[in-house]
């Protein structure tokens, strides 16, 4: 072999071992800041929903391995200015814990599943609670842009190297990924090593083997970028300017909601009566047929397969539809039954926990306008809950028979 020939790979060797040395070096030292300031700035860090939280990994864990946090995965409610939002009520631990919030705009069912399979072993054993939002249920699901505002290389590239996922359920994550395609644009050794895991060709196999060292090597890269914006976050992120409410270490809960339900009693007989009679079964059949057409359902279902498979002990939240504007659109009870009673029977056949607050399906002062955000009130409701399932005061969950 040539020099000439030879030359240019001594040069990639160079660069691949100066490139090894500094990814060494940067973990170095941004693994003990990580921790230190993680510390430092704990209510910060955990009760705040912020996007290296919703995209990286390290605070996700370190909310499953505390056992003084309770970890809470949503979507737009989560970073809402309400003083009652959870993260909010529990920020002082005052019954004991706090809340972990993950998520943000357009977080959906299968953002969630990839969130935590790509946990692993992390949350095995672990409680987590996921707050629904009826608006993911009807066609046609996760949207593109929603999926690539939430979509995260590193947490992809850890459910392919995932063995704590039992095979068919990874792949199966892995395929729906794959359908995102805009999200894989600018991943292109990612998609072609999760293309070629769901081959069954000699070809297939081939190409997934050459091409596992170096999307390891990018693995260990996008941890050490979650390191790094996870140091920097901690040294940036203000928190929250609201003041820290105190609650008592046993609040009353009733003496809490009460006022809530007396302002609201006014609002409720003024907007909460509509006649059913108005009700007309062209809108109702548009609506099932729009609940049927979304692949959210779908996704739902590996979400809930994946806290069956990792052993998580999940309660499921999933917020009322605004009961009062779908009867003045003459949409019935019975239409959007299809969505209170779908999420507690699959849960059921998985063995979660699913809260019911479908009573509170015409209540005016439950839910922030047209908008599927939890109002004050709601928000204690939800907290009260929070409480009970960190506490261990919720029967357990019954798994239906075969």
């Amino acid at each position: 072999m040539s020099d000439k020939s030879t030359a240019p790979r001594l040069l990639h060797l160079q660069a691949l071992g100066i490139a090894l040395v500094g990814f060494v070096v940067i973990v170095a030292i941004t693994v003990p800041v990580v921790r230190a300031r993680e510390w430092q700035t704990r209510p910060h860090l955990i009760a705040e929903p912020f996007s290296q939280k919703n995209q990286g990994e390290i605070l996700q864990r370190a909310g499953f391995n505390r056992p003084d946090v309770l970890m809470v995965y949503g979507s737009s409610e989560l970073i809402q200015k309400v003083p009652t939002r959870a993260s909010e009520f529990f920020r002082s631990a005052p019954t004991g814990f706090q809340v972990c919030p993950v998520g943000k705009a357009g977080n959906q069912s299968l953002l969630i599943a990839e969130k935590l399979a790509a946990l692993g072993s992390s949350i095995r054993h672990r409680k987590v609670v996921i707050i629904l939002s009826p608006t993911w249920f009807v066609k046609p699901g996760v949207q593109e842009d929603h999926y690539d505002g939430n979509f995260s290389p590193l947490q992809a590239t850890s459910i392919l190297f995932s063995k704590d996922l039992n095979r068919g359920l990874r792949l199966r994550l892995t395929k729906r990924m794959l359908e995102f395609n805009a999200s894989l644009d600018d991943q292109p050794l990612l998609d072609a090593y999760a293309n070629c895991a769901l081959g069954t060709s000699r070809l297939s196999n081939l190409s997934k083997t050459a091409l596992r060292p170096f999307l390891y090597g990018q693995h260990a890269l996008l941890i050490a970028e979650d390191h790094v914006a996870t140091a920097f976050s901690s040294f940036t992120l203000k928190g929250s300017d609201a003041p820290w409410i105190i609650q008592p270490a046993q609040p009353d809960w009733n003496a809490l909601i009460e006022p809530y339900e007396k302002a609201d009693a006014v609002t409720y007989a003024e907007e909460g009566d509509i006649k059913q009679k108005t009700a007309d079964l062209r809108y109702d059949e548009a609506l099932i047929t729009d609940f049927k057409a979304s692949r959210e359902w779908g996704d739902f279902q590996l979400l809930l397969e994946v806290l069956e498979d990792l052993h998580s002990e999940a309660l499921i939240i999933p917020i009322p539809m605004t009961g009062i504007y779908d009867d003045k659109h003459n949409v019935s009870r019975k239409a959007r039954d299809y969505y209170y009673l779908g999420i507690p029977r699959m849960c059921a056949e998985h063995g979660m926990r699913a809260a019911d607050f479908s009573d509170h399906d015409r209540d005016a002062g439950f839910l922030i306008g047209r908008s599927t955000h939890p109002t004050e009130k709601a928000w204690l409701y939800f907290n009260r809950l929070l409480d009970d399932f960190y506490h261990d005061r919720l029967p357990a969950p019954v798994k239906p028979k075969a």
